[in-house]
């Protein structure tokens, strides 16, 4: 039986050892959080893949969409899987083939995970590309610069066949390592540096707004502007002590803070 599924590819996770699991299966946690407004059967690992299975084995284009902004992810596939008989894959590779788009030459890439299978890789790109010659009898093989990519792969036991495939996030699944605090400023540079971060393997990316330290109103002895770190606001708002010794207070007035620090000194600028 041929089933429409969403065929998940990672780079980074691929270079890790022993490990190499544990990144795995935070990557399956993280596509269930993901694809719970889906129908979704499984969500299962198979040698280089994450599969994701659609209840009525019909795989769409917006789970594929929302795969794809999952951090971890390489790429995303909408694949055939069938079984091993020579019949089912060249029909799978005409009906992916077909819902490539516009496209003027294409070329057919077999690969084998498992070498049970007898049937060479040479043999396979000849059985494929013949049948997909004779039904697009329009369009061209170009093997070294085709627009269209079919391949043809046998792993465990089964035969995924995809012709098609969208970039995702990249990066290593969040989850696998510590939480992470950024600060976010009126630039432009502080959100790039964020994405790029949740890219990351980080549990949590927590955005604060980067703020100077809250101005407390002058002291009447010296007539200094003075800055505690304990407050928040603004100027132009109530000023209160985090530590809600009072609603407002000079710093020589504070009780909660130390004596030492309650020199006076300039404030200092954005």
């Amino acid at each position: 039986m041929t089933q429409r599924l969403c065929l998940v590819h990672y780079h980074e996770i691929g270079l890790k050892g022993k490990n190499r699991a544990t990144f795995e299966n935070q990557l399956v946690t993280n596509l269930h959080r993901a694809l719970k407004p889906f129908d979704v059967a499984n969500i299962g690992r198979i040698s280089g893949y994450i599969v994701v299975e659609a209840a009525d084995h019909r795989a769409t284009d917006a789970m594929a969409a929302a795969i794809r902004q999952v951090p971890g992810v390489a790429r995303v596939s909408l694949a055939y899987k069938c079984g091993l008989d020579e019949d089912e894959y060249k029909a799978a590779a005409v009906q992916a083939l077909s819902e490539a788009g516009d496209f003027s030459t294409f070329k057919v890439h077999a690969r084998r995970s498992s070498t049970t299978y007898p049937v060479h890789t040479l043999e396979m790109n000849q059985l494929v590309g013949s049948i997909l010659c004779e039904t697009f009898p329009q369009k061209k093989v170009d093997v070294h610069n085709p627009d269209v990519t079919v391949v043809v792969h046998v792993v465990q036991g089964s035969t995924y066949v995809y012709a098609a495939s969208a970039p995702g996030v990249g990066g290593l699944p969040v989850g696998t390592a510590g939480k992470v605090v950024t600060l976010l400023s009126s630039g432009f540079d502080s959100p790039v540096a964020t994405w790029m971060v949740g890219r990351r393997p980080p549990t949590r990316a927590s955005g604060s707004a980067r703020t100077s330290l809250t101005p407390w109103r002058p002291l009447a002895s010296s007539g200094a502007s003075t800055w505690c770190p304990l407050a928040t606001g603004s100027a132009r708002s109530p000023l209160r002590c985090r530590r809600a010794c009072a609603s407002s207070c000079t710093v020589a007035s504070c009780s909660r803070w130390p004596s030492a620090s309650r020199s006076s000194r300039a404030p200092r600028r954005s």
